[in-house]
């Protein structure tokens, strides 16, 4: 099931509030523990992420143009990125990207 990225926006730094698309996400966790500090502290694992049709609230080549050119220029963009998959895993409360062979 896709969950729409604007619904996780609130959560992501400012600059990313407008960001948009779907997200897709698998994962395996573990932790031990009774208090949150302590099951927050000993979290481990892995997800992957499938990203589509994303959309970081600007574009780059547009707001170029309409610096070098003007505002009325009347550029048209492709607003969305590719698709792409991450690879993830959270150690020592930090989430970090895993290497993963180019296709």
């Amino acid at each position: 099931m896709a969950v729409p990225l604007r619904s996780l926006t609130p959560h992501l730094p400012a600059r990313l509030h407008e960001m948009r698309g779907t997200l897709n996400a698998t994962g395996s966790f573990q932790t031990r523990g009774l208090a949150r500090d302590e099951l927050t502290d000993n979290l481990a694992g892995q997800m992957t992420l499938h990203l589509k049709d994303i959309f970081f609230g600007i574009r780059p080549l547009g707001t170029l143009v309409r610096q070098r050119i003007g505002e009325g220029s009347n550029l048209r963009e492709a607003g969305t990125g590719p698709s792409a998959t991450l690879q993830m895993e959270i150690l020592d409360r930090r989430f970090s990207l895993r290497k993963t062979a180019s296709s």
